[in-house]
């Protein structure tokens, strides 16, 4: 950064685009001139901070290592934010009204929370960590054929992704099968595809 105030202290318009690059922190600044010159003071002193990262918190009675730990954590809150904006489509476009908004944030955090829990039972379960976009695909995908004729109906379960598999063994459900009645389909999926049929 130092190298490149050096070369650009010739060219005014330059250095114009690194003040807003906040690199004006080395440089002194002459208001009623053009003149600018590099702060060999201010230099020196981040100089001695070179090669340390500094994580400054307001709490003095935590440790060094809780202060570690907890903002090693600071990723789930950037990717639960991430998950809530892009799966979830939490910016609500198409509602105005306070309880519309209101509505529409709290299914929001409900998926989330479901989502969320979702995981943590793959994690602690089958020892399997699994991306938010995963979890969600696993509930989007899969499929079901119906063949025959209402009530005789057969059911045949397809494209279902493992994830989905593993999450219905945890959660206690029957397993699928190849080809179900009505009656064995709503009971393995507490989906009840006769209200369709009839």
């Amino acid at each position: 950064m130092i190298e490149k105030l050096k070369k650009r202290l010739d060219k005014p318009y330059q250095l114009k685009a690194d003040l807003k690059r906040g690199r004006n922190q080395y440089l002194k600044l002459d208001v009623d001139t053009d003149g600018c010159c590099l702060d060999e003071g201010k230099i020196a002193e981040a100089e001695r901070y070179d090669g340390y990262y500094a994580v400054i918190t307001n709490n003095l009675d935590y440790s060094t290592e809780e202060v570690s730990r907890l903002y090693g954590g600071l990723w789930q809150i950037e990717e639960t934010f991430r998950v809530l904006k892009t799966n979830l489509r939490a910016r609500p476009v198409f509602v105005w009204s306070d309880d519309h908004i209101q509505g529409h944030f709290m299914l929001c955090y409900l998926c989330l929370s479901l989502l969320r829990y979702s995981q943590y039972l793959l994690l602690h379960g089958k020892n399997e960590r699994v991306s938010a976009s995963n979890v969600m695909e696993a509930f989007r995908h899969p499929l079901a054929i119906v063949l025959g004729n209402y009530p005789n109906n057969v059911v045949t379960p397809t494209l279902i992704p493992k994830v989905y598999l593993q999450l219905a063994e945890l959660l206690g459900l029957p397993p699928l099968k190849t080809n179900m009645t009505l009656t064995n389909f709503r009971t393995a999926t507490k989906l009840d595809l006769s209200l369709n049929l009839k």
